[in-house]
């Protein structure tokens, strides 16, 4: 019947593939986590003795104070609200994470034909699910192709002259893609990490088994 629940269903597949890094004899499990971007994060992963677990969480910390000042729109002072509360034609230097998650939301929105668009904070205050809460919206946003033309040849990014930015639907995977990279680059090849509910994971457990 019309609004029945449907039973979510996990695909598992039947065999893992070869040569998945499994952890060594000598790592521990540790399981660190914390707040950010509204929501909690979480990882678990095989580490070595000797590792500094609390360095470890203030670094992914640090990486996530230094997403949210780029591109949180609860921010007032982030780079995505000044960017949003500029006046028309002014440009600005777009700093990396920004950048980032700018480019994949471009190239998401090309691929999908604009059904994923970086232009929907305006609606968003609309229903009551933005920083603002409830303010009335234009009846259309701005068409997806606007995105693509942002950004110049020099680098430089103005605001659209309709509509406002919000790439929270990008950011929070690239969070997890940066919380990935964390780990990586202290020698951590098997973990499971995650963002309010977006995961990512290398390697298996050490009993040989997936981390789901």
């Amino acid at each position: 019947s019309a609004g029945a629940l449907i039973e979510p269903v996990i695909f598992i597949p039947p065999d893992l593939p070869d040569g998945l890094t499994k952890p060594r004899a000598e790592d521990r499990l540790a399981i660190i986590g914390g707040q950010t971007m509204g929501t909690t994060w979480s990882a678990r992963f095989y580490r070595s003795p000797d590792l500094d677990l609390n360095a470890l969480t203030e670094k992914i910390q640090c990486c996530f104070r230094d997403i949210t000042a780029e591109l949180s729109t609860w921010e007032p002072n982030s780079f995505i609200s000044k960017l949003n509360g500029s006046r028309l034609g002014q440009r600005f230097r777009p700093p990396p994470h920004f950048l980032a998650v700018w480019t994949a939301s471009c190239e998401i929105a090309r691929r999908s034909n604009g059904a994923f668009t970086p232009f929907a904070l305006d609606w968003l205050n609309s229903v009551g699910l933005g920083p603002t809460g409830r303010e009335t919206a234009s009846e259309s946003l701005p068409p997806w192709q606007m995105a693509e033309i942002l950004l110049d040849a020099d680098g430089m990014i103005s605001r659209p002259s309709d509509g406002r930015l919000d790439l929270s639907a990008t950011g929070k995977g690239y969070g997890v893609d940066q919380l990935a990279f964390c780990l990586r680059s202290h020698g951590i090849a098997c973990f499971l990490v995650e963002i309010g509910g977006e995961f990512a994971s290398s390697g298996i457990k050490a009993d040989g088994q997936p981390w789901w």
